[in-house]
């Protein structure tokens, strides 16, 4: 628990992208608006816009945002109902190293991507980020890095397999390859009771506690943050509540849409044994205090296809693992790209090891 955390003053009523009950219109076709408010440096934007897909799913825009012009490139997929803000700490970290140039995206349905009519999938999702990845020339063999957040992981499993000679790494965070019968996928239950609970709360200040509650662990949240010496749980709020400012409701239909996906993705293990053959690196990451995907699913990757992956699980890390450990998290990316980059040959790993020193304090 943490009650002992004081409650938070909000002056801002806008209602956050994990809106459940709001009807919120599509957005205006893109020849005739602006480019939105964005949460990311604009001194390393190269590039930001919007790409038109016309799919059999529909046709719908995905917004994008490039940053950095290095060489080595990465395309960071985010998770459930979530936007491309989520990887504000790692847009951060790699577009100011001239080594890279880094992609984010809204996912179809989400921030100031629209919606098709059609289902969604998360390989049509997966297929989205092709599109985008064809229109921006980024279709050299093994030149893209390419992590996954949740359902995020999910999408790229499926980009990986359609397009395996594209990656130089896979990484797959809090995710899972899915199950035959959806119920399966169903989220342990504290995930479950919130996201019920989320449907029916309207105050903001609400919303971005219960989340943050089931993203992140309840020790973690209490600890002091050095740096401000405030609690990681007021802090976090803080950055919640900023991005969610800056972010479009997400209409409800879409918020399902994407929820749909989830329940019904599966990679079969003949396919992850594809993935696993050609993609030079691998990492399955995941965290052991994770409120919304199992641990082990991320051993299940392992063992059903993905033998060649170097597997890792951090203790006291839940869901939002990338924001709750950024410094890991980027430490143990450079690494993986580094290795993805200069990997003619498959290195095999354990299974698991908990974070090591270089870990916990990269250098």
């Amino acid at each position: 628990m943490i009650s002992s955390v004081p409650p938070l003053d909000f002056s801002t009523s806008i209602e956050p992208t994990f809106s459940f009950l709001e009807k919120v219109e599509e957005p205006v076709p893109s020849s005739t608006r602006l480019l939105p408010a964005s949460i990311f440096n604009s001194e390393t934007c190269t590039s930001k816009g919007y790409h038109q897909i016309d799919a059999k799913s529909g046709e719908h825009e995905i917004y994008y945002e490039l940053h950095g012009s290095g060489p080595h490139r990465i395309l960071l997929i985010t998770g459930l109902n979530n936007t491309s803000f989520a990887w504000v700490k790692q847009v951060e970290h790699f577009a100011s190293d001239p080594r890279y140039s880094v992609l984010v995206f809204d996912p179809r349905g989400a921030g100031n991507s629209s919606s098709p009519e059609g289902r969604f999938t998360t390989s049509n999702m997966a297929q989205d980020a092709s599109s985008l990845l064809a229109h921006l020339g980024w279709v050299g063999e093994r030149e893209i890095h390419v992590v996954g957040v949740s359902l995020g992981g999910m999408v790229a499993l499926e980009l990986a397999f359609q397009k395996p000679t594209h990656l130089a790494s896979l990484t797959i965070c809090v995710s899972s390859s899915g199950h035959v019968f959806p119920l399966q996928n169903l989220p342990p239950w504290k995930g479950i009771k919130t996201i019920a609970q989320l449907i029916w709360t309207k105050p903001l200040e609400e919303k971005i506690r219960m989340l943050v509650e089931m993203q992140y662990p309840s020790k973690w949240l209490n600890e002091i943050d050095p740096h401000s010496n405030r609690t990681n749980f007021e802090t976090t709020v803080e950055e919640y509540h900023h991005r969610l400012n800056l972010t479009r409701p997400q209409p409800l239909r879409s918020n399902l849409s994407q929820s749909l996906a989830a329940l019904t993705h599966h990679v079969s293990p003949s396919r992850l044994r594809l993935i696993n053959e050609q993609v030079p690196k691998i990492v399955v990451l995941t965290g052991d205090e994770d409120s919304l995907v199992r641990i082990g699913e991320s051993a299940r990757l392992v063992k059903e296809g993905l033998t060649r992956a170097e597997a890792v699980v951090w203790e006291g890390t839940g869901h939002a693992i990338q924001l709750q450990r950024p410094k890991w998290f980027n430490a143990l990316l450079e690494r993986v790209f580094e290795e993805g980059r200069g990997s003619s040959r498959f290195v095999v790993s354990p299974l698991f090891r908990s974070p090591s020193v270089r870990f916990c304090s990269p250098s």
